[in-house]
Parts: C-alpha cells; sequence; structure tokens
C-alpha cells in the first residue's frame, strides 16, 4: 500500500513526464473552470511550472455529452445537468448550451491569466 495520495501520485507520473522531455500538459475535457483552476493549483503546489492547456469539448448533444463524460469518468456539475435536462431532446437548445458554456469557461479562464490557449 502507497502512502501516497491519488493526487501525490498523479504529480508524481506528471512530473516524470516532463522529466522525460514534456513541454506542457494538456488536460482532459471539463465543464467547470473551478476544476481547471484547482488542478492548476495542485501542479504548482507540486513544483510543476510548465504551461497547462485546458482542453474544452463544447457539448454538441445531449446523447454524445452523456456518454463522453460516462467514458471519461468526467466530473460534471449537478447545475450543468439540470440546465440540459429540459432541453436534452432539442439537439439545438443543447448545442446552443454547449458553446455558451465553452464560451464562458474560456472567457473566465482567461480573465484569471492561468492559461492562455486551449486545445478543442
Amino acid at each position: 500500500q502507497s502512502d501516497c495520495s491519488d493526487i501525490e501520485m498523479e504529480m508524481k507520473y506528471l512530473k516524470n513526464k516532463l522529466e522525460l522531455g514534456a513541454d506542457f500538459i494538456m488536460t482532459q475535457f471539463f465543464y467547470s473552470d473551478d476544476i481547471f483552476e484547482n488542478y492548476v493549483q495542485n501542479c504548482r503546489q507540486f513544483g510543476v511550472g510548465c504551461p497547462i492547456i485546458p482542453g474544452i469539448l463544447p457539448i454538441q448533444s445531449y446523447k454524445s455529452f452523456q456518454q463522453m463524460t460516462q467514458y471519461c469518468n468526467t466530473k460534471v456539475a449537478e447545475e450543468i445537468y439540470s440546465e440540459l435536462e429540459p432541453i436534452k431532446s432539442d439537439d439545438e437548445a443543447v448545442k446552443n448550451f454547449g458553446i455558451q458554456l465553452s464560451i464562458k469557461i474560456c472567457q473566465s479562464i482567461l480573465d484569471s491569466k492561468i492559461s492562455n490557449g486551449f486545445h478543442f
């Protein structure tokens, strides 16, 4: 049994990748800028100073959103599910919601200056 927490183990693997030559980190997609900000703070606390590029995946349909978040084990805030529930059968409304959510997340990250680029 390891004395390391999950985050400590993740940071050890991450630092190893950087020592082997990685120049930056590209995250998995997420639907809350708080999740990204916390991840960056954890990285910095563990001495990871390279650029961290957030992965953004705009929601295209309710079905694909459910499939991808389940497959990738992505944490999603309950408020997002609540906003999607009444429109989940309307693909155009879901897509518009996904675009607006992605814009909001990107703008928040740019405003915080913790990253100046994105991976879509």
